[in-house]
């Protein structure tokens, strides 16, 4: 199961990249700005990389701190409790 899913990812990405077209960029990216608009492009870029910067991490760590408290044993007070039972 584990080898088609491997295969099938390695399809798409080559799949993806020889049907590709070009790209080409906007008239803002080519140099054809007014002067006053290119710091404030370039102000919201970084900070738009910035953002990403602090979520992404942020996020990784919030996976690792759920797979490291999976990993944690029960508490005593909670390891005997059956949820499934009706205590009265």
């Amino acid at each position: 199961m584990r080898k088609n899913r491997i295969h099938t990812s390695w399809l798409t990405v080559l799949l993806a990249g020889t049907l590709a077209s070009p790209v080409f960029a906007a008239s803002n990216c080519l140099g054809s700005t007014q002067e006053r608009l290119a710091p404030a492009m370039n102000a919201a870029i970084f900070l738009l990389l910035g953002i990403v910067g602090v979520i992404l991490p942020a996020f990784g760590y919030f996976i690792y701190y759920l797979a490291r408290r999976a990993k944690m044993p029960l508490p005593p007070h909670a390891e005997f409790v059956n949820p499934d039972t009706d205590p009265s």
